[in-house]
């Protein structure tokens, strides 16, 4: 080396000297006059790095630039180079190629694996950070940060064993990691550990009390267990510190839905998406809670927008025909309607024939089969004999309470819902029928009673001069109206004792203290003679009117012609549709609404008015 050169490496050396002091100004100074005299790439490398601890990172990106322009195999220029890049710019594609040049000089350089792997992770490019990560961790496994991120895109890809193991290794080497808790833990929530989610939220707050996902991934792993008190608590805690957090707010609008605070419901929703108003989990929720409150028009405005955002959600395409139904919107709501079979609980059956949507069924053979609850299919039952004109054969399959009922229908083979179906050419589920009818305000089928029942002698029990009145006061269906919909029964005691008639229970379950109330009020109990829904027919043949909450002796009497009514709760089922006081489906029924939310005894009251005027009636001798 020359005289010049030496002086050169020496003023190099002095100006890492001074940067290792921190003197950066003196060594940037000096590492400049190496470039005046001599340009080299270590010269440059060492202005890039002052420029990074000044917080200039295109100075760097240039500095680094100009040593690989000398050095192209200068490892440490292309490696903090794709830094800068990557951290200090936010241009991971750029910083990559970088990387991987300073990997081909030194191939076990852990770090640089790593970040390569951290750049690939931001691009969204998994299956390669993954790779990079692992090749890292082959040659040092104690890199928590590492394990952390390769724990993150293992938990992007839905393997949950594998990425827990990897947070919680990264635990054993680091404790107290905030964010590795919460993502451990997030990883719990997903397998419906909600303990093991809660521990981990937690200790993520231990660690750092301001970290707002652990305070919202703790409420909503409370949420999911059920604490919705402290739930709601955890929602305000991250409102308090940010009071525009949508998924909060949407959250609080949950809880409150479901705990029928409707208005609490409307005021979260409405606030979220005031936030948002693309979240379609927010626009569905506020429809149901403005249907609750007896808002449907509005809530069908919302359940509109919801279905746009979210055109394949089952959940809520299925909200929307219920309310469509409801307001009588039926051509649309039929068409929605059809949902119901993209649900988890769907059941809809598939056979190798097709089914049947419309087309011609001359010459062939109709299976239909029952679908939904009971009351759903005596309902709608009425149009199987339509069916059968247009079909050679037709086929039903009833549930078995109801198949001795189903055989009195003219024109129609009915099977049980267990049996194996003979030989047919095309299917479909009863409830779809109306939508190939064509069944609208417009077009509704002419009503006349549609079971012929068979002759049968009076029961002994009906031997009384009273009118005779038939009661069902609840319904035991597992479906979430089923509290809504029945009205206990001390609320019509008093009505029982009012009026010279005889009350017949068609209750087919009663508790023993209902059965010893009934008694005392005289109430004659047919349920000993109540084997399947033709007995019950034939007891209600033989009666004179039928008061009965929305249960399938609703439909039952209804479908007989019995004069009926029916006594609903505020916010009724789709098919009684909305503030009517008649049905279409059952001309003889009154429909009596709660005048409010809960209200059994505003009901009762209407009960006793309809009554009083409906027996001064016959008592005058005027037809009913």
């Amino acid at each position: 080396m020359g005289i010049f050169g030496w002086q050169t490496a020496s003023l190099l050396k002095k100006a890492w000297q001074l940067y290792q002091q921190q003197h950066w100004r003196r060594a940037q100074q000096l590492a400049r006059q190496v470039i005046e005299r001599s340009p080299q790439p270590e010269a440059y490398y060492l202005l890039g790095v002052i420029a990074e601890e000044r917080g200039q990172p295109l100075g760097a990106q240039a500095a680094y630039e100009q040593a690989i322009a000398l050095d192209p195999w200068h490892a440490a220029a292309h490696y903090r180079l794709a830094i800068v890049l990557h951290d200090l710019l936010s241009q991971p594609a750029a910083a990559v190629p970088h990387y991987q040049r300073a990997l081909e000089v030194q191939p076990e350089w852990v770090e640089a694996h790593s970040n390569l792997g951290n750049a690939y992770l931001d691009l969204g490019e998994i299956e390669r950070a993954i790779a990079c990560y692992q090749k890292a961790l082959s040659l040092n496994p104690d890199l928590p940060t590492t394990l952390y991120n390769l724990g993150l895109c293992l938990h992007s890809q839905g393997k949950l064993t594998e990425a827990s193991a990897c947070y919680e290794q990264s635990l054993y080497l680091k404790p107290g990691q905030a964010d590795v808790h919460n993502n451990l833990g997030s990883v719990y929530l997903e397998l419906k550990n909600y303990r093991a989610a809660i521990r981990q939220f937690q200790a993520a707050l231990s660690a750092n009390p301001e970290l707002l996902a652990a305070h919202y991934n703790l409420g909503y792993a409370l949420h999911l267990q059920g604490n919705l008190a402290a739930a709601r608590d955890r929602y305000q805690e991250v409102l308090l510190r940010e009071n525009k957090h949508p998924q909060a707010l949407l959250q609080l609008g949950q809880i409150c839905l479901s705990e029928a605070d409707f208005t609490g419901a409307i005021r979260y929703y409405q606030r979220c998406l005031d936030l948002n108003p693309c979240n379609g989990s927010a626009q569905a929720g506020l429809a149901t809670a403005l249907l609750e409150t007896g808002n449907p028009e509005a809530a069908l405005h919302h359940f509109r927008q919801a279905v746009a955002l979210d055109p394949n959600g089952a959940d809520v395409r299925l909200n929307f025909a219920l309310v469509l139904l409801m307001l009588g919107h039926f051509q649309e709501g039929w068409e929605e309607y059809e949902w119901r079979w993209q649900q988890p609980t769907g059941g809809l059956r598939t056979y190798a024939q097709p089914r049947w949507q419309g087309q011609s069924l001359a010459g062939k053979t109709l299976f239909v089969y029952s679908e939904q609850g009971l009351g759903d299919c005596i309902q709608f039952v009425r149009l199987l004999p339509l069916m059968a004109r247009r079909a050679q054969r037709l086929i039903f399959a009833a549930y078995p309470p109801l198949v001795r009922l189903c055989q009195t229908l003219p024109g129609i083979e009915v099977i049980s819902t267990e049996e194996t179906p003979p030989p047919f050419d095309c299917h479909t589920p009863l409830l779809s029928l109306p939508r190939y009818l064509g069944i609208d305000k417009d077009h509704f089928p002419k009503f006349k009673p549609y079971f012929p029942l068979p002759a049968h002698p009076p029961h002994s029990i009906f031997n009384i001069s009273k009118p005779r009145i038939g009661l069902v006061w609840a319904s035991h269906s597992q479906t979430r109206t089923t509290a809504q919909r029945s009205c206990p029964l001390e609320y019509f005691l008093p009505l029982l004792r009012e009026f010279e008639v005889q009350w017949y229970s068609l209750q087919k379950e009663r508790s023993p203290a209902e059965a010893e109330q009934l008694q005392e009020v005289g109430v004659i109990d047919c349920q000993p003679y109540m084997g399947d829904f033709l007995d019950t027919a034939l007891l209600i043949q033989q009666l004179d009117a039928v008061v009965t909450i929305d249960t399938a002796v609703a439909h039952l009497a209804g479908a007989l012609g019995k004069p009926l009514w029916i006594l609903l709760p505020f916010v009724a089922d789709w098919r009684w549709l909305w503030q009517r006081s008649r049905s279409p489906w059952y001309p003889s029924a009154q429909l009596i609404r709660q005048p409010q939310r809960g209200d059994w005894q505003g009901a009762i009251a209407q009960l006793r008015t309809a009554l009083q005027s409906h027996y001064r009636m016959l008592s005058n001798g005027i037809p009913n």
